[in-house]
């Protein structure tokens, strides 16, 4: 935005579609819970739009719409849960990824904000970037899911900084929703799950191709 000066005074990403690709580890899963409850399976790709707003609006959606009543959602969170703490190592970490969080380290506090329930977004935090992140918050009883500002309220207040000087980035429109309910800088990319569309359209500040761009956005705007 030209004219206006946007600090940054850390880096928030999203998980899933932004730092990991969990893909076909989630579908994985979520077929499993599926196979569990006599339910049909969804191909890997349909799961791009299942996933991203945590795991019982992700169970709602995967389920037979004649099966979607409290109890079966339950009981699918429930599979699903079980079979992903068996496969949640076989993610991989998107190209591009790894680098960037190592440039930024020195200059930025980073941390996680995830829709993934918080044991597993700590636990793939610490196998994947370990030592990289000053925070990573996920679903608990204390944050409710992105969009809801709880999540980034909570970074802002352990930072001690004003949760406008925050940036996030992310793949899906939840993300940037994030950004505008908390007046934020929101930054989609394009390698998740989702498009440029749904991200422009949610409010994203800026949309980014690959990974490098980010920091030559941070250097443009300083």
């Amino acid at each position: 935005i030209q004219g206006v000066q946007m600090r940054h005074d850390c880096l928030i990403f999203d998980l899933d579609g932004t730092l990991l690709d969990t893909l076909a580890s989630l579908a994985k899963a979520f077929n499993m819970a599926l196979a569990d409850l006599n339910c049909p399976p969804h191909p890997v790709d349909a799961y791009r739009r299942i996933i991203g707003d945590g795991a019982r609006v992700a169970a709602m959606r995967a389920l037979p719409e004649k099966r979607q009543s409290s109890r079966d959602i339950e009981l699918c969170v429930g599979h699903f849960q079980r079979h992903y703490a068996e496969n949640w190592q076989t993610a991989t970490v998107y190209g591009g990824i790894s680098e960037l969080l190592s440039e930024l380290k020195p200059d930025y506090p980073l941390a996680v904000l995830s829709n993934k329930d918080e044991s597993f977004t700590r636990q793939c935090c610490d196998h994947f970037f370990p030592g990289l992140f000053t925070l990573a918050i996920g679903f608990s009883d204390r944050v409710i899911h992105k969009p809801d500002p709880s999540g980034a309220m909570r970074i802002a207040a352990h930072l001690d900084t004003d949760v406008r000087d925050l940036w996030v980035i992310g793949d899906t429109a939840t993300d940037m929703k994030t950004a505008v309910n908390t007046g934020m800088t929101g930054v989609g990319v394009l390698w998740g799950f989702r498009d440029r569309n749904e991200l422009a359209i949610s409010g994203a500040t800026h949309i980014i191709e690959n990974p490098s761009e980010l920091t030559g956005l941070l250097g443009g705007i300083e």
